[in-house]
């Protein structure tokens, strides 16, 4: 029972009244003065008990009176009844729960569940839902559509499937079907992709609320998340929001919470350049950044090597102090024989405190200059690449000059033949004159094998016809042409592609200017075919500086200038170096040795034959790149593929522990719709007094309660007169009998 004006119920405390005026003690009515009393003091009568009620049905009348009244101007009516005032659909609602690795933190998965399964407990009769997980990828728990729906399947009408699920009421089937997939659902160890569960939220809601009948249905999105700030919004870049749906977010919150992570670990440099792999247990091991969350309230941390069982390796910890919201670099000694991880120990998540780590075995690799041996500096160019600092951990470069008519590979010290030149033992060859005819040969072969050639034409160069035709047979372009150009001053280089490996380290605004680089003199490069080339970078005069053509599995490049000071500036500046690195890396056995993301595709070749080995001893055939994302947890995995094998390090996404709060107002720039909650409040309010007046309206139980009031006054009107007449008939009697005289 619900009432329209509950403040006329307190017109129901006028049932006091008559239990008060039935209290009140009354005086005898009926005096007769005589006169021989006059001059005596009155003397009331005493009364033997205390008031009491004498008319307990008068009583009981004239309170139904009041309360009956009383209840019907409060207009009641049976809220039972409000199903039957509608069974539209008026709400399609999905429900994103996070399941990133950051739910791994404290009580927040649990919490997590217990919002899904409240949202099933709380739906209206009038709304369809459903429940979806994500992190890197989306799954559905409970589609629109359910197998509790009957014949309604996943592809059919989501609406008809609502309908049958609560045509008989059955509002615990849908609590029991989220319960039944949550159960036993843990947090994964993928990072969050929020923008991309937001979209393909937003489109199956539309999609559903499309296929009902009703153009005015609601559109809603309630995310569950811990809405950590490393969480991806790249998918909302461009995409655009539904302008009827709305976003809810049941932010999940832990209390003073901090949390820290190692950001990145790899072999340190050495210092004297030598290029040999540090020690085990050397000071200078290791490199390795701590990264602090901004919200954190620790800032002293200790990190140290760990073996497969989580065991401290022996006197490897050191201390840091890394303040909220920062980084700080340190180092750690080289890890011990049977080191697994490095720990970090200090704040109160463990989860992301483990980094994974690979430690490649040590190769010596040279880079071969083929070109004539100049004695001046200002005119070699393989003196300003000999002192390229090419050195990186694992690997130690050294630079060799070839002449170009000599064998390019050395010969064997035990067979005494020349040994095939790879790309792990050799990972770039400049070229600066033009080779014999065999040594082409052994050129092509090298780049068809993976090799990197870097063919570079200073003014010498230019004038043999042969470095030419050297160009042509290794790029396989017949029609390059090499023509010497005029140039009045100096050019400079423009148009450089950023987004090429080679320059992508220079991209930043404080490393991309590079027009203090002057070129004295350089050649113009003419193609029929320029759709074969890439131009990593063109002269200001728009002859091409930089190209590269894919040849075999291999890569040249063709430098249209000399980097030596009587040429340019180019080996003077501070761009020379990067530039050499980048073409010198040996690409593959980075990626081998490279850390890999839970969850995320593999650039290890796959093939038939290649299978990957979990911690766990599980194997998992590597066919394709995208067979990695079944990775699930981090670790130490092992890639084989006959009798390659290479271990790789798995670990978290970076970004998974950057577990402040992301703020509301960077969804909002890309274009999400957020759900007034005070409007929302407001708007059910009025909805809900408008069906309590539809309900009351329908049923006017105030009538039948004002008529009952009535009639309880006038059941109770007489009988009171008859009451009252009563006692006047009984009092007048006592009267007459006073008066009557005494007889002897």
């Amino acid at each position: 029972m619900s009432v329209l004006a509950p403040l006329f119920l307190l017109g129901g405390l006028a049932v006091a009244l008559p239990v008060i005026f039935h209290l009140i003690r009354r005086q005898p009515q009926g005096q007769i003065p005589f006169s021989s009393l006059m001059f005596l003091e009155a003397s009331p009568p005493r009364l033997s008990r205390r008031s009491r009620i004498d008319n307990w049905l008068l009583l009981l009348l004239r309170g139904l009176a009041v309360l009956l009244i009383a209840i019907a101007f409060a207009r009641p009516f049976l809220r039972g009844s409000a199903a039957e005032v509608g069974t539209a659909v008026e709400e399609y609602r999905v429900v994103l729960i996070d399941r990133s690795a950051s739910m791994h933190r404290g009580d927040l998965w649990q919490r997590a569940v217990d919002a899904a399964i409240a949202q099933a407990e709380e739906l209206e009769p009038t709304t369809r839902a459903a429940w979806l997980t994500f992190d890197t990828r989306i799954d559905v728990l409970r589609d629109f559509a359910s197998p509790a729906a009957g014949d309604a399947s996943a592809a059919g009408d989501a609406s008809a499937a609502g309908d049958a699920v609560w045509a008989g009421g059955e509002r615990g089937d849908v609590v029991g079907e989220v319960r039944a997939a949550l159960e036993g659902l843990e947090p994964s160890w993928r990072g969050g992709e929020l923008g991309a569960a937001l979209a393909a939220a937003a489109e199956r809601v539309d999609e559903a609320a499309r296929r009902s009948d009703q153009t005015d249905v609601a559109r809603t999105i309630v995310v569950i998340s811990d809405m950590q700030a490393g969480s991806s919004l790249s998918a909302l870049h461009g995409y655009q929001w539904p302008e009827s749906t709305r976003v809810q977010l049941e932010t999940l919150e832990l209390p003073d919470s901090s949390n820290a992570t190692i950001a990145a670990a790899e072999p340190a440099a050495l210092q004297d350049g030598s290029g040999s792999t540090a020690a085990a247990g050397s000071e200078n091991g290791f490199r390795i950044s701590i990264s602090n969350a901004a919200d954190s309230t620790v800032g002293q941390f200790t990190a140290r090597w760990i073996d497969a069982e989580g065991a401290p390796l022996g006197d490897t910890v050191v201390s840091l102090s890394v303040p909220p919201g920062t980084n700080r670099a340190s180092r750690l000694r080289a890890p011990p024989v049977n080191a697994h991880a490095i720990e970090l120990v200090g704040d109160d998540h463990s989860f992301d405190n483990r980094r994974f780590v690979t430690v490649p075995e040590p190769i010596e690799q040279r880079v071969l200059f083929v070109g004539p041996e100049v004695e001046d500096p200002r005119e070699s160019l393989l003196y300003y690449l000999q002192r390229v600092s090419l050195d990186r951990p694992g690997s130690s470069v050294s630079v060799e000059r070839r002449d170009p008519t000599a064998p390019l590979a050395t010969p064997n010290s035990q067979s005494g033949s020349a040994e095939e030149l790879t790309p792990t033992e050799v990972p770039l060859i400049a070229v600066a004159a033009a080779p014999a005819t065999a040594r082409l040969a052994e050129l092509k072969s090298y780049l068809d094998g993976g090799g990197r050639v870097l063919l570079v034409i200073d003014s010498a160069a230019a004038q043999d016809p042969a470095v030419e035709q050297a160009a042509q047979t290794l790029s396989g372009d017949s029609s390059l042409r090499i023509e010497p150009k005029e140039i009045d001053d100096y050019a400079l280089l423009t148009q450089i592609d950023f987004q090429h490996r080679l320059f992508a380290p220079l991209a930043d605004p404080r490393f991309s200017d590079f027009a203090k680089i002057q070129f004295w003199s350089h050649q113009e490069v003419r193609l029929a075919a320029p759709e074969a080339w890439r131009t990593l970078a063109r002269f200001d005069d728009g002859s091409a500086a930089l190209l590269e053509r894919s040849v075999g599995s291999g890569k040249l490049w063709l430098l249209a200038a000399g980097w030596q000071p009587t040429e340019s500036q180019l080996a003077l500046s501070t761009k020379f170096v990067p530039i050499i690195a980048g073409m010198a890396r040996d690409a593959q056995r980075e990626e081998l040795t490279a850390t890999a993301t839970v969850g995320q595709p593999w650039t290890l070749p796959a093939s038939e034959t290649a299978e990957i080995i979990a911690p766990d001893g599980r194997r998992i055939a590597y066919r394709t790149p995208t067979d990695a994302q079944t990775l699930d947890a981090p670790g130490i995995y092992r890639y084989r593929d006959g009798t390659d094998e290479q271990a790789v390090a798995v670990n978290l996404a970076a970004a998974e522990s950057q577990t402040e709060p992301m703020d509301r107002s960077m969804l909002e720039q890309l274009g999400v719709q957020f759900i007034d909650q005070e409007q929302v409040e407001r708007q059910a309010q009025v909805e809900r007094q408008a069906e309590d007046a539809e309900l009351e309206r329908s049923q006017q139980w105030w009538r039948v309660l004002l008529l009952a009031g009535l009639a309880m006054i006038g059941l109770e009107t007489l009988l009171s007169s008859r009451t009252r007449a009563a006692r006047g008939g009984q009092a007048s009697a006592e009267v007459q009998s006073t008066r009557r005289p005494a007889h002897d």
